[in-house]
């Protein structure tokens, strides 16, 4: 439950919580617990085979599958800059990188003129 409070915390702070997130969130959280549990019992084969764990490996499928479902969940939830983009409605532009960084300073000013 705390890795739980701890996403909702970060939602909160980054201005986009809503309550109709609580599932999503728990989701998230149960996806991560398998991965780990995925990650040991990759680690713990390669033990009892006496190899090193290898990326190659045919056990390593369902370790990469929850990896890309955790990323997926969190880009969803908006924990993630893309994420955080679409939930917050902001388009791309055409500026590329560092045209993001363009906007992020001068959103950055106009908090600041904004604030004072």
């Amino acid at each position: 439950m705390a890795r739980e409070d701890d996403y909702r915390q970060q939602l909160q702070e980054l201005g986009i919580y809503e309550p109709a997130f609580a599932p999503a969130i728990h989701d998230l959280c149960v996806t991560e617990r398998e991965y780990s549990r995925a990650m040991k019992a990759w680690r713990e084969a390669a033990k009892a085979r006496t190899a090193q764990a290898l990326s190659t490996d045919a056990e390593y499928g369902p370790v990469l599958q929850l990896r890309k479902e955790i990323q997926a969940q969190r880009e969803a939830l908006g924990l993630t800059p893309r994420g955080l983009q679409k939930l917050r409605g902001k388009p791309k532009g055409d500026g590329g990188v560092a045209g993001a960084a363009l906007s992020r300073k001068l959103d950055a000013i106009l908090e600041a003129l904004s604030d004072g």
